[in-house]
């Protein structure tokens, strides 16, 4: 999914500079040809899309507010090498949590054509349409924070509000990057073809990027744009971390019930889990439709929808990976499901009804 094509990647200052100077606040990101086009692949590793996130979890107004300023330290970490900030993508399915924090990470695009006349305030537009409207606070420090793009001239931390210069402070005080770009002596920024290595010599070695196993064997490396799925050396899957709590969902006769049935094969302690709305959320976290007990399950581990009559399964960047008759579910790739498919999510394998 996190994938952008290029076409001149040579000629491109910017992405000469990132490709030389990692800068927090932004995916890591490297590049590869396939099919005879280079495109950029970002690490997501351990991450949600916002977009994601915002179905499962609640933002409050400190959360908007690190949103706010994670997107003006960015702008401020770039400014010295002259990146452009409207190579900055903000749309919701391009920026990034960090599972169990509100760390926020950022797709850099280096050919970007904004057609948007404001993008931070088609995020907030976003966030007004999304969140939860019985939250008074929240919804003054948004409100507020959109009032504010109305102005000819604002920057983003004029939008978090007062109250912010200690905070602004701690922001400039972790700025990790170097005194100055990392650049040949003397080089004119225009001169974009002497920074980092040639793009033709690292074509052999970055090309593999863009495969991914579609069966149970799989690699221990770092995952690239695609979910983590990857084993431990021993071949045992990742063990994550999640307390569990029996939840008890009480259904509504009057509503419309049993509307699809993952009937369990699995060898261990899971229950058949019974879909009866949409989106239909399978993991570990507790309070979400489909809990399951394994610790190779992720705590938001894949999402059932449906368009029409078809039920669709996608992958949420979960760490062991979802299959569908073993053939591996790409993240936000949804894959339409039939009668008699055999789901796997980790080690655990259910039979879809």
């Amino acid at each position: 999914m996190m994938l952008t094509t290029l076409t001149c990647p040579e000629a491109n200052y910017e992405l000469s500079m990132l490709q030389n100077n990692e800068l927090p606040g932004l995916l890591p990101f490297d590049l590869a040809a396939e099919n005879g086009e280079w495109k950029m692949a970002y690490d997501i590793t351990g991450q949600q899309s916002l977009d994601c996130w915002m179905e499962t979890e609640r933002m409050d107004a400190e959360v908007f507010s690190a949103l706010l300023f994670a997107i003006a330290g960015l702008y401020e970490r770039i400014a010295p090498y002259l990146i452009s900030e409207e190579k900055i993508c903000l749309q919701p399915d391009h920026i990034f949590v960090k599972n169990g924090t509100t760390e926020f990470s950022f797709c850099f695009l280096p050919e970007l054509q904004s057609v948007q006349a404001d993008p931070v305030r088609e995020l907030l537009e976003y966030l007004i349409a999304k969140i939860d409207h019985h939250d008074d606070r929240l919804v003054q420090v948004v409100y507020q924070a959109y009032e504010k793009t109305n102005e000819s001239s604002y920057s983003v931390l004029d939008l978090i509000g007062h109250n912010t210069s200690k905070e602004w402070a701690a922001v400039l005080q972790d700025r990790k990057e170097p005194e100055r770009p990392a650049v040949d002596e003397g080089m004119d920024p225009a001169d974009e073809d002497d920074v980092g290595e040639p793009l033709q010599e690292r074509k052999s070695v970055l090309s593999g990027l863009f495969t991914r196993p579609k069966k149970k064997e799989r690699k221990a490396e770092q995952a690239w744009f695609v979910m983590e799925d990857e084993e431990e050396p021993d071949g045992a899957m990742k063990q994550e971390t999640t307390s569990y709590e029996e939840t008890t969902t009480f259904l509504n006769p009057d509503e419309e019930c049993c509307k699809g049935i993952l009937r369990y094969t699995g060898t261990g302690e899971e229950k058949d889990l019974t879909i009866t709305e949409t989106p239909f959320f399978v993991g570990t976290k507790n309070g979400i439709g489909g809990i399951l007990r394994s610790s190779a399950v992720s705590r938001l581990h894949a999402k059932i929808t449906m368009a029409g009559e078809v039920y669709l399964l996608e992958d949420l960047n979960s760490t062991n990976g979802t299959y569908v008759n073993e053939d591996a579910v790409n993240y936000k790739s949804p894959v339409g499901l039939h009668k008699k498919d055999r789901i796997r999510f980790a080690d655990e394998e259910f039979l879809f009804l």
